[in-house]
């Protein structure tokens, strides 16, 4: 019996053993099997979900990009308006409108929700109303309501992102609603360079999954050799894209590297051309404002020197004072050019602390009311009432007493008798304002952009010869541009001028 059975298991034994390797490699190609339909699952639900992101991400940046669309469009409207609204004649103009864009629909919506006109008949609409809810939520918190969907009277139920601006008509609120088309707004994902890869790499994880799983039934319906294949397949895939996504990203690097320097280069070239018009500029203004006062002063010296004994003790005195006031003219001119030079570079040059702009106004109003007394021209002060702490600000005092003098003077100088400059000091929690107005000629509308030139005068000015080398208001906007402030200027002809200085508070 025993040998019987033996007998038995040495026949049936390499039958045994192919059915034992059959059922391993059944049992281990179904668990494959199902890890890799799980796996394509999972890839396919992050290919959808990353999908649906894309797109809201897009809808909402679509929206954001309109979000004042609706606005451009109010000037149009507001006048078919009145007490009732002119549809007749506002619909060729929505039409327009939408026909020139292409991408959205207009319509002109009631307090009630009620659509009023747009470039349809009522009858051609799903629905002729919108949910105003909406509409007021976006016009109220703008760009922290986004997104924020509607529904299209045209397409109801499909909402889309929107735009839109309020109006108040004869006590009547309207809203001007703008909504994006569909196939606009949800643009697809390919058509942004910045999720490409993102799509690209859920592509490929789908595609890879669905040779997995052929792969692996290959390999169930054969041996381990084909999974083996697959393994190998796989890896040199992955392998083959992670070379090819650092070959992009060291090369997006390079260009973004090679921009910054050629922009850094271009910068540079510009400021030297700059500097080089500005030399240019100084030196041939320089050389003219010279000329004039050295050859009055040469004729007269050579009168002088002419005449000798001959000449009477008036006609001296008249030539002396002569060649003294063009010397003071050229004494002047050194004078701007060694201010020029410092105030090149007020950074270096500036000696920052705090101190009360409110006493420094006055300062400099004290210091020059004698000139405007001298004139016949009253000045006013005007200073809010209050502690100086509040009026407290940060640069270098002597600086600031130099862009207020030369503003003041300026309006004394060309102040009538009997005129009036006022200077007036505001602030607020963050600003303090100087304005420095007067009664003067003021200045033609075409010269008021180039007044803060250098080397700039005026019509009037160079008509009646005073002595202005055109650098005062250059260096009143230098200093208040090193003090983060900014001046301004306001004139009106036969009425005054008016500028206004604006610094920051500590």
């Amino acid at each position: 019996m025993t040998r019987f059975i033996s007998s038995l298991k040495e026949r049936f034994s390499p039958a045994l053993r192919n059915l034992g390797e059959l059922s391993a490699i059944l049992k281990s190609s179904s668990i494959l099997v199902a890890c890799t339909v799980a796996l394509l699952i999972l890839s396919l639900g992050q290919y959808l979900a990353t999908n649906r992101a894309v797109d809201d991400l897009v809808t909402e940046v679509d929206q954001r990009v309109n979000l004042d669309s609706a606005k451009r469009y109010v000037p149009l409207v507001e006048p078919f308006i009145e007490k009732e609204v002119d549809c007749d004649g506002l619909r060729p103009v929505l039409a327009e409108a939408e026909a020139a864009s292409g991408r959205f629909h207009l319509y002109l919506v009631d307090e009630h929700r009620k659509v009023q006109c747009s470039t349809k008949e009522a009858s051609r609409v799903l629905q002729d109303f919108v949910r105003i809810p909406f509409v007021r939520r976006l016009v109220a918190l703008r760009e922290r309501a986004v997104p924020l969907l509607l529904e299209d009277p045209r397409t109801a139920p499909q909402v889309k992102p929107f735009s839109a601006a309020q109006l108040i008509r004869h006590y009547r609120e309207w809203h001007l609603v703008l909504i994006l088309n569909r196939h606009e707004a949800f643009r697809p994902a390919r058509s942004y360079p910045e999720v490409r890869p993102l799509e690209r790499y859920n592509f490929i994880l789908v595609v890879v999954s669905g040779i997995g799983l052929i792969f692996t039934l290959i390999y169930g319906a054969t041996r381990w050799k084909a999974r083996s294949l697959e393994r190998e397949a796989k890896r040199k895939e992955a392998v083959e894209e992670v070379t090819r996504h650092r070959g992009r990203e060291e090369l997006h690097l390079l260009s973004k590297e090679v921009d910054s320097m050629s922009k850094a280069l271009l910068k540079q070239v510009k400021q030297l051309r700059l500097q080089e018009d500005e030399k240019r500029t100084f030196l041939a203004g320089l050389s003219h404002d010279l000329r004039s006062p050295l050859t009055a002063i040469r004729g007269y010296v050579d009168a002088l020197m002419a005449e000798g004994r001959d000449l009477c003790g008036a006609s001296a005195r008249q030539s002396f004072e002569i060649v003294h006031r063009n010397t003071e003219h050229v004494s002047s001119l050194v004078g701007h050019m060694l201010d020029l030079e410092k105030y090149g570079r007020l950074d270096e040059a500036m000696s920052l602390t705090t101190f009360s702009i409110q006493e420094c106004v006055k300062e400099v109003c004290l210091s020059l009311v004698p000139i405007g007394r001298a004139k016949g021209i009253d000045t006013v002060l005007d200073i809010d009432s209050g502690d100086d702490s509040d009026s407290t600000i940060r640069g270098d005092p002597a600086f600031i007493r130099r862009a207020l003098s030369n503003v003041t003077a300026n309006a004394f100088q060309y102040t009538p008798p009997g005129g009036v400059v006022t200077i007036a000091l505001r602030r607020d929690k963050r600003r303090v304002v100087i304005e420095i107005s007067d009664t003067g000629p003021g200045i033609p509308a075409d010269e008021v952009p180039l007044i803060f030139d250098l080397f700039f005068r005026g019509a009037s000015t160079r008509k009646e010869k005073k002595g202005n080398a055109g650098m005062g208001l250059y260096i009143v906007k230098k200093i208040m541009e090193a003090h983060a402030g900014e001046v301004r200027v306001r004139s009106t002809l036969g009425e005054g001028t008016k500028f206004e200085l604006e610094l920051p508070l500590v």
